[in-house]
């Protein structure tokens, strides 16, 4: 059954609801939510409050009776009475030392503390999912916590050390997530210890802020404000494992050793040319992570055996394809695997109709440039004992999953409506916050996917799951005070009908695609 867990205090409510408070806070719950304020739903609200403990209790009971295990990425749920277990942001907080990063971020400043670090984290993360932040709406929020601040007393704590805290709390979020999972851990990634995909998002911010984060310069030299979130995507996993934001105008190439900190002996690595950078790449080589990227026109390519420079281009006119050793670079001479592969006419003109048509000065494609556009060309260091040619392509098209997980967060879990006249400080804090709720967001999918999975053998789109967040939540939060068995299974055959991928003609989804990689040899 789809069930929640415990305390009901989801994501977009993280409030527990006693028989005390809890008919002024669903009132303002209902509010929020933005259902309609009629007689009936009022005179609802007492009769699940008279039967809000009984419930707690049953539920309680039903989840944690012997032998009924949470289903999580590294053991999974009892297959014989298969239940969502969703996890609450209390229970997602209870996980991460909170009181010891607020000390050491000097975030407390002194004991005891009028508002405490859960309370603090909870209430940023509700104002950012309802894209609203104000120090009035966060006290308020704190309020319905049973801290009573002022306005005044929020802003003080939005502050460089409340950014600090809320960034290392974000971190420690990350890496509770970030268990890997085996089941993708076969095929052709059996011998990578993880296997991550790295790229960056862009979001505008309003023009105050065009000192601290630049933007994109343009012909009237205006200032514009831009911000990048560059972010880590384990493909083991399905969970994001690393977050950094910086301004626009540094280039994903400055982002490149970024991965640095976060990849160990034996991980692949799978970017796009943005991160085309050879020093790291050396770098990577030599700690020995494997990496796949595709093939920069413009760099040089030197033969093994004699040192001499090669031409690509006369190469691939006389074979159709290649799978050569090559030293890449001129300075560097990174010991790499080049593979060539040719794409269809069609797909070729319209790249070069793309390059000619770049209104980017600094693109301005040679002859033999547009004529290698002919060919997919990738580097990496993984032998051809362990990918065949072939393979290759198919294995670099499952980066595409970090542009649906960016899409995802802009198109409907509004990322990208920044408040208007915040300062660096609150921008930050308001992001770290938002960031926080995407991953309990990521982690309430993979949940519920999993749950889907074991009990159909079918996947779910995150798209689609996406926009109808609010809905699931709160189906699940009153179909276990109403009428709960119905309710959980019309919402099982809703999602089955409504989120789940479409058939199409000539394409795959993303988890038959990852399952068809896992399968090869």
């Amino acid at each position: 059954m789809l069930r929640i867990d415990r305390t009901y205090n989801i994501f977009c409510c993280p409030y527990k609801i006693s028989t005390e408070r809890g008919y002024q806070i669903l009132i303002i719950y209902l509010l929020l939510n933005r259902f309609n304020s009629n007689i009936k739903i009022i005179s609802m609200i007492k009769i699940i409050i008279d039967n809000l403990q009984l419930n707690c209790y049953i539920i309680t009971q039903y989840l944690t009776k012997k032998g009924d295990k949470e289903a999580t990425c590294q053991e999974p749920a009892n297959t014989q009475n298969t239940t969502l277990h969703v996890k609450t942001i209390d229970r997602h907080l209870a996980q991460v030392d909170l009181n010891k990063i607020a000390r050491s971020s000097k975030f407390y400043q002194r004991t005891p503390q009028k508002v405490t670090a859960v309370e603090f984290v909870k209430s940023l993360c509700n104002a950012a999912y309802q894209g609203i932040f104000s120090y009035s709406k966060v006290a308020f929020l704190l309020g319905l916590l049973g801290i009573n601040i002022s306005k005044q007393g929020v802003s003080d704590r939005i502050n460089i050390n409340g950014v600090a805290f809320l960034k290392q709390v974000l971190n420690a979020i990350i890496q509770d997530k970030a268990g890997a999972r085996s089941i993708y851990n076969a095929g052709l990634f059996k011998t990578f210890g993880n296997v991550y995909l790295q790229d960056s998002t862009h979001l505008a911010l309003p023009d105050s802020l065009a000192d601290i984060y630049p933007g994109a310069k343009n012909q009237s030299r205006k200032k514009s404000a831009g911000l990048k979130i560059q972010a880590i995507f384990s493909l083991f996993s399905d969970r994001l494992t690393c977050f950094s934001l910086s301004p626009f105008t540094r280039p994903d190439q400055s982002a490149s050793k970024d991965i640095l900190d976060c990849i160990k002996t034996g991980d692949l690595i799978i970017r796009d040319l943005g991160y085309f950078v050879l020093s790291v790449f050396k770098e990577l080589v030599c700690n020995g992570v494997f990496l796949l990227s595709r093939y920069k026109s413009n760099v040089s390519v030197y033969c093994p055996e004699t040192g001499k420079k090669l031409s690509l281009l006369k190469l691939l006119n006389k074979n159709a394809s290649l799978d050569i050793p090559v030293l890449v670079g001129a300075e560097q001479k990174v010991p790499m695997r080049l593979v060539a592969v040719p794409v269809p006419d069609s797909i070729a003109n319209e790249r070069r109709r793309k390059a000619k048509n770049n209104r980017d000065r600094h693109c301005n494609p040679s002859e033999e440039a547009l004529k290698l556009l002919g060919w997919e060309i990738f580097v990496t260091n993984v032998d051809n004992t362990v990918w065949a040619s072939s393979d290759i392509l198919e294995i670099y098209g499952i980066r595409w999953r970090i542009e649906i997980i960016f899409k995802t967060w802009k198109s409907h879990l509004s990322i990208k409506q920044i408040p208007e006249r915040v300062s660096s400080n609150e921008l930050e804090i308001y992001l770290y916050a938002h960031l926080m709720n995407i991953i309990f967001f990521h982690a309430f999918f993979d949940q519920l996917n999993q749950f889907i999975y074991r009990k159909y053998k079918i996947n779910l789109s995150i798209l689609k799951i996406a926009p109808l967040f609010d809905e699931i939540i709160n189906s699940l939060l009153f179909g276990n005070l109403l009428d709960g068995n119905q309710t959980e299974l019309l919402l099982e055959h809703v999602i089955l009908r409504h989120c789940c991928y479409e058939e199409r003609k000539g394409r795959i989804n993303y988890y038959k695609h990852l399952n068809h990689i896992c399968r090869l040899a």
